[in-house]
């Protein structure tokens, strides 16, 4: 994400953005990351062009620095083992999300997957969150793992429980979002 951001910033003249400025942004989408970026450094851009050609980067090398974090595969092994069915309901675009797993070769772990167009409705909307358990199967039990505050409010609006991991991407919930519980690694999961 930051790799992409930097590109449509860096070829209109303007200074590279820091992981940790666009950090807080991650979640929220790409048009959220560009108009933050824009706001730093006091800058005026067609942001609608600039999510067009971040969009074209960001597909093209969507696997170029992304990994999972450390541990995060053995914990899909051990779910999966213990016969949990596993979902992903993210803010990213779905054909881009199905691309970033198919590379980095987990795929394979998911039963459902739901982007911020899969259905009308995208996080904090309860709605996507529910819509995912669904395309897994529809699961009696539920339960988030997430590492944003956007996942906070969309689990606590889906009365459903989560587990933040707070080495994740976002900032601590805010609107009086609460997390059900927290984790610093993968092996606390």
């Amino acid at each position: 994400l930051t790799n992409a951001l930097n590109d449509v910033l860096t070829r209109r003249g303007h200074q590279p953005a820091s992981g940790e400025t666009i950090r807080a942004c991650v979640g929220h989408g790409a048009r959220v990351m560009i108009e933050a970026a824009l706001r730093r450094i006091g800058a005026e851009e067609d942001v609608d062009q600039m999510l067009v050609e971040f969009l074209v980067h960001y597909e093209a090398n969507i696997a170029a620095e992304s990994r999972p974090f450390p541990g995060a595969v053995e914990a899909l092994e051990a779910l999966a083992a213990e016969g949990a069915t596993l979902a992903i309901c993210t803010n990213k675009r779905e054909h881009l999300s199905r691309k970033l797993l198919q590379e980095l070769d987990l795929t394979r772990y998911f039963a459902g997957l739901a982007g911020r167009d899969t259905f009308p409705v995208s996080k904090p909307d309860p709605g996507h969150l529910i819509g995912t358990i669904g395309l897994a199967g529809g699961p009696e039990r539920a339960i988030m793992v997430g590492d944003s505050d956007i996942d906070v409010m969309t689990a606590n609006a889906a009365g459903i429980p989560i587990v933040m991991a707070r080495f994740g991407y976002g900032p601590p919930a805010k609107d009086g979002a609460r997390a059900d519980a927290a984790i610093d690694d993968y092996e606390e999961l």
